[in-house]
């Protein structure tokens, strides 16, 4: 018998697990839920920078994406715990927004500072040393002490994002993967949080790989520039040289696209 699958969440990790799962004999994938629409949930999937293309067809139409043939029920609700999963039949859930567990708590949201310290506890840390990081974090991030006991619904999207970051700063990694880090914000808290990012880079020595579409933020951040088109890269180096000495047609297709006003610093 199959095990009937749900993924919460249809980000990189999302469709990665995706792949996985639709090429295993003993599973069946019966539905997704994310709040993007199907169109570009489908384009997503079939299309992506890092990994190239999907080599199964993809289409869509309003309620689904269509793999292979197969049909696959898109959800948008935001709300957990309205979710259709018993109605579904759904045997396992695989959880990919970040911000909920699987456990008998499942439908209910973490506070920030158990979502910060997952990784530690996971990997066995004792409470002092969590404790130390974590104040250690707070104060670099500027994240205030008292929502470490908030909920993810109690914090704004600039706190979120913090959370997010503790997060992925926690374990003190050689190397952090950021993708699209600041795309949901409004303009003022991107600006803010972007310039807090960069002194915390700047503070940890932190070697970063940031995943944009934004040549501005990419001028911002970066030492080095890297244009990829299809899992492929087109041309690396400091933004002023792919404006100036463009290796593709692509290249300058993409920079003109961004109309961006004057040219980089």
């Amino acid at each position: 018998m199959k095990v009937r699958l749900a993924i919460n969440g249809f980000g990189r990790i999302g469709r990665n697990a995706f792949k996985i799962a639709f090429d295993r004999d003993d599973v069946e994938i019966v539905a997704i839920n994310d709040l993007t629409d199907t169109r570009t949930l489908a384009y997503l999937l079939k299309h992506d920078s890092n990994y190239g293309n999907y080599a199964q067809e993809v289409t869509f139409d309003e309620q689904n994406i269509i793999v292979a043939g197969k049909p696959i029920k898109v959800l948008a609700e935001k709300d957990p715990a309205a979710l259709p999963w018993k109605d579904l039949g759904i045997d396992v859930v695989i959880e990919s927004t970040g911000f909920f567990v699987e456990s008998d708590k499942a439908r209910a949201h973490l506070t920030a500072g158990a979502n910060v310290t997952l990784a530690a506890r996971y990997f066995g840390w004792d409470a002092r040393r969590i404790e130390s990081r974590l104040e250690e974090l707070s104060a670099l991030t500027h994240f205030p002490g008292d929502g470490l006991a908030r909920f993810p619904a109690q914090l704004s999207g600039g706190q979120r994002q913090r959370v997010g970051l503790m997060r992925a700063l926690m374990l003190g990694p050689e190397l952090l993967l950021l993708d699209e880090p600041l795309g949901a914000l409004d303009p003022m808290i991107r600006a803010e949080l972007r310039a807090e990012l960069r002194e915390i880079f700047r503070v940890l020595g932190q070697t970063v790989v940031l995943v944009t579409h934004d040549l501005a933020e990419a001028e911002f951040f970066a030492d080095r520039v890297v244009l990829l088109r299809d899992g492929r890269v087109v041309q690396q180096g400091r933004l002023r040289d792919l404006v100036e000495r463009p290796a593709d047609p692509f290249v300058t297709r993409f920079i003109s696209a961004q109309s961006r006003p004057g040219g980089p610093a």
